[in-house]
Parts: C-alpha cells; structure tokens; sequence
C-alpha cells in the first residue's frame, strides 16, 4: 500500500508507544535496541511480503557492524559511504553507519569517475560494499 507523504504527523504521534523520546541524544542504535528488548521477533525491516529482518537480529547485525567500524577506527565524526545491492542489506548498512557516524548512502547507478568525485565531496572516510560489487 503506498504512503500519502501529504499527510502530516507530529513527531508525539509518530513516538506514542514505540520509544521514550525524552533524551533528544538518543541514537538509531539505541532505538532498535530498545526494540530488540521488548520485541525481538517483530519485523524491524521488510525484504519482501514474506520476509523482514526482527529488531532481535538487526540488533545483533548492529552490533557486529559497529565492532567492526569500530575496530577500524571510524569514529562518530566519520562519514561512512556504503552500497549493496541488495535492498535489505542497504537498510541495515545505513541503520549501522548511521549508528556508528554519517550515514552517506551510494547510487549503485553512478559511473566509477561520478562515485570517485562524490566519495571526495562528501568527505567519506571509508567505503563499505557489498562483495558483488566491482
């Protein structure tokens, strides 16, 4: 069904029984894994009608991802391009940059020499893609 984005929502509507928003500071992360606590096998994202991602396992791909940027060294200041072709797999990747720094998705679409000027305007530090990718 699709979404009538004329349609105007307050933020309090949007919030009412999913999350405290008390803290203006509270990140992505620590939204989903307030949801993962309460309701892990809810879907979190939907690949298709009949599959979805439930906060229990976006949490846990969350948190391996974060270890791993982490470990790298990419810090909150960073940006962190990423590109999958794999729809669900480009959810989870912006959730988890967006988690650990700046989320800066990428149009699989763009030339080599177009990705090469964007990755250098939007600063990004680091460059995550899907292994299918060439």
């Amino acid at each position: 069904m699709p979404v009538d984005c004329r349609r105007r929502v307050n933020t309090h509507e949007l919030s009412h029984g999913c999350v405290q928003m008390n803290d203006p500071h509270q990140t992505i992360g620590e939204i989903i894994r307030y949801h993962a606590r309460i309701s892990p096998d809810a879907p979190a994202i939907r690949a298709s009608t009949t599959h979805f991602v439930t906060y229990a396992d976006l949490a846990h791909c969350l948190e391996r991802i974060r270890t791993e940027i982490r470990d790298w060294g990419i810090g909150r200041e960073d940006r962190i391009a990423f590109y999958s072709p794999d729809r669900a797999t480009m959810a989870v990747c912006f959730l988890a940059a967006a988690d650990c720094g700046t989320a800066v998705p990428i149009d699989g679409e763009m030339a080599p020499d177009q990705l090469a000027a964007y990755l250098a305007e939007v600063r990004a530090t680091i460059l995550i893609a899907d292994e299918r990718c060439n």
